[in-house]
């Protein structure tokens, strides 16, 4: 399902500023936000994915368990 990060958050049950961490983290995006002039509110957030969010977090999880 294509969210943004508050749909995000909701769906993996925590703060709207995780999903933001996560990207710093190297997390998928679906769609990267635009900007300038002329550019609509929706064009303006950043998407995800949530079923690569999933996938990315179960291989983070995985790598982390292998230190």
């Amino acid at each position: 399902m294509i969210v943004d990060r508050f749909q995000l958050a909701q769906i993996f049950g925590v703060t709207p500023d995780v999903p933001r961490t996560w990207v710093r983290s190297g997390a998928p995006v679906h769609r990267e936000p635009k900007s300038g002039p002329g550019v609509s509110g929706e064009e303006r957030k950043r998407l995800f994915d949530s079923a690569a969010i999933y996938r990315w977090l179960l291989e983070r999880a995985r790598a982390i368990r292998r230190w």
